[in-house]
């Protein structure tokens, strides 16, 4: 007997796990940060489901610097399943006009097919399920940036 919608032998699914597919294909999705505001510089970080992490550190005044890193496929699986326990298309930030030179970092995902949902808030704005998806990927532009120094 299966069990009834809603009833606690249910596993459910959430917006984010729906969107990413079967756990077998997620080696073809992929995840990225844009994180640089013209003034103050910032980073990008390019994750793949193959888990090639590249990190490009952009300066002020322009200067950019690459590096990357190559992930245990455990890694990759780990920061998926942080979007998905944040529920990452359900994340929904008060929106505001910005502020002087306030950045505003975006978070995308891509799917397996391809498809993707990116999301982006204000600095000061809080959302906290945001935050804890920016810090995982500037925790690996750091490992990227101590691998390749």
């Amino acid at each position: 007997m299966m069990p009834r919608p809603g009833h606690p032998g249910m596993m459910t699914m959430n917006e984010t796990q729906r969107f990413l597919g079967d756990k077998t294909t997620w080696a073809q999705a992929a995840a990225r940060l844009d994180d640089v505001q013209p003034l103050w510089g910032g980073r990008r970080v390019w994750v793949t489901g193959r888990g090639e992490v590249t990190v490009q550190v952009v300066a002020p005044g322009g200067h950019e610097r690459q590096v990357g890193l190559l992930i245990h496929p455990a890694g990759w699986a780990a920061l998926v399943q942080q979007f998905i326990d944040q529920d990452f298309l359900t994340i929904s930030p008060a929106e505001r006009p910005g502020r002087p030179d306030e950045a505003r970092p975006m978070l995308t995902l891509t799917n397996p097919a391809g498809a993707q949902y990116s999301l982006s808030k204000w600095a000061g704005v809080p959302a906290p399920r945001f935050d804890v998806l920016y810090r995982a990927f500037l925790a690996l532009a750091e490992q990227a940036l101590a691998a390749g120094a």
